[in-house]
């Protein structure tokens, strides 16, 4: 009788142990998954901001070089300009160290999210000098070919007045193309003037500052097409009386 309760207080200590050892293998087995797992999303999260980072760092050492290749800006204006991206590079890299170094999910979650928040490299710092440099074609292509081309049609209806023509229609048609041109050098300044204040601290305040600046290089180019429209005619007229007009720049 003894030996049969023995055998009985053994096989219940045997069950009733059995399933604690069970349920903790299982638990520790989970937090080894789970671990796994965090380890895993962390190392693939930072490969990822990494390649974006950098993405952006080359991108504004690109646009270091336009700015400095801008004629429009000052020395000063160059300068500040070429500062401010230069902070952003730096932060851009001392940022991705930290990533680098993060432990926690949570803060390397927050540290990718300043990438977007706090460095509004294409948001921008890319359109504002993409305005400045496209400002910056329109004034040269006024100053350089169309000025060209200004002369020489204003030549040629010289001529064509000291040989007794009538230029009158020619001399408005000129006059429209100088009131057109004008108005394109006042939009491409001023768009310059519109964006080059415009700093990150500012977002998305001055979406509309960047909107309003793509506005004006969009008068400018219209302004510059209907000059050329102008000109256009005013060799037509020349054509009509004979003289020779001046070649398409």
């Amino acid at each position: 009788m003894k030996k049969l309760l023995f055998l009985l207080c053994v096989t219940v200590l045997v069950f009733s142990f059995h399933p604690i050892y069970a349920v903790g293998t299982a638990t520790k087995s989970g937090i080894e998954k789970r671990e796994e797992v965090k380890a895993n999303v962390t190392t693939r999260l930072k490969e990822k901001v990494t390649k974006e980072i950098d993405r952006r760092v080359a991108s504004l050492t690109k646009l270091i070089k336009k700015i400095n290749a801008v004629k429009r800006l000052t020395s000063d204006q160059k300068s500040t300009m070429v500062g401010q991206v230069q902070t952003e590079i730096t932060n851009l890299t001392s940022l991705k160290t930290k990533i680098n170094g993060d432990t926690d999910i949570a803060t390397l979650r927050t540290d990718v999210q300043s990438i977007v928040k706090s460095y509004r490299i294409y948001v921008l710092y890319i359109p504002k000098m993409t305005i400045i440099a496209n400002a910056d074609k329109i004034l040269n292509l006024i100053e350089g070919e169309m000025a060209t081309l200004t002369t020489k049609l204003q030549m040629r209806i010289d001529e064509a007045k000291s040989n007794g023509h009538d230029v009158v229609i020619l001399t408005d048609l000129m006059n429209q193309r100088k009131v057109k041109l004008d108005d394109a050098t006042t939009q491409a300044n001023n768009a310059i003037a519109k964006v080059i204040v415009l700093t990150p601290d500012g977002w998305p305040g001055n979406k509309t500052e960047l909107q309003a600046a793509r506005d004006m290089l969009k008068t400018a180019r219209k302004d510059i097409n209907d000059g050329q429209k102008l000109a256009n005619q005013v060799r037509e007229q020349l054509k009509a009386v004979k003289i020779t007009a001046a070649p398409t720049p």
